[in-house]
């Protein structure tokens, strides 16, 4: 398992967000959950209109599928690790 409780066979097929809750959201879900953090009432309409939830997932599988094209385009980096901030401490 890995985090959140995803199976290690479907960690690599897809974007996984572990919610603070623990649930797991994946894929174009995934991307609609990140969209809460720039643009909340965008998130909220995108997820409550089942054809702009399909349109978000259908432009995430056309991404998804060509990955490893787009990767190949990208130089590799050092990786960077910010520990994250705790506020009120």
């Amino acid at each position: 398992m890995r985090a959140g409780g995803v199976p290690e066979e479907r960690w690599q097929s897809s974007m996984h967000v572990v919610r603070v809750d623990g649930r797991v959201v994946s894929a174009g879900d995934a991307v609609i959950e990140l969209m809460r953090f720039t643009s909340p009432w965008k998130a909220r309409v995108t997820r409550a209109v089942p054809r702009l939830r399909h349109k978000v997932d259908r432009q995430y599988r056309e991404v998804a599928d060509r990955r490893a094209e787009l990767s190949a385009k990208v130089p590799d980096a050092e990786l960077v690790i910010d520990p994250p901030t705790v506020f009120g401490t």
